[in-house]
């Protein structure tokens, strides 16, 4: 699934596959999914977002950008660099979205 998000101004595009998770977990040592439930507790609970529902919220943009262009940096950090801002309340709905429905499964019915 692709979907182009815009970040201070400039047209990102994100990629959300079945690799997603895994590429998550071998760049940065955490698991998406128990990370998922921080940003899902923040959203729902009104919770305060934290610096590391924020740093969730850029790893996982990172992740799905590099999915998309290959040729963006090999360091989340070189690539955050290269933004003047990252005002994640902007987009991060739309990159969490993206991830979730990259896990749905779509059956279409044999016989309809």
């Amino acid at each position: 699934m692709r979907k182009t998000i815009n970040i201070a101004g400039r047209e990102v595009e994100l990629k959300a596959t079945a690799s997603t998770i895994r590429k998550y977990r071998n760049w940065f040592g955490r698991d998406l999914m128990v990370d998922f439930k921080k940003i899902t507790k923040t959203a729902t609970n009104g919770v305060e977002v934290t610096t590391d529902v924020i740093e969730i919220i850029e790893d996982l943009t990172y992740v799905m950008a590099r999915q998309a262009d290959p040729s963006i940096p090999g360091n989340v950090d070189e690539w955050l660099d290269s933004f003047d801002a990252f005002p994640v309340q902007d987009f991060a709905i739309d990159v969490v979205a993206l991830w979730a429905e990259s896990l749905s499964v779509k059956i279409e019915p044999k016989n309809a």
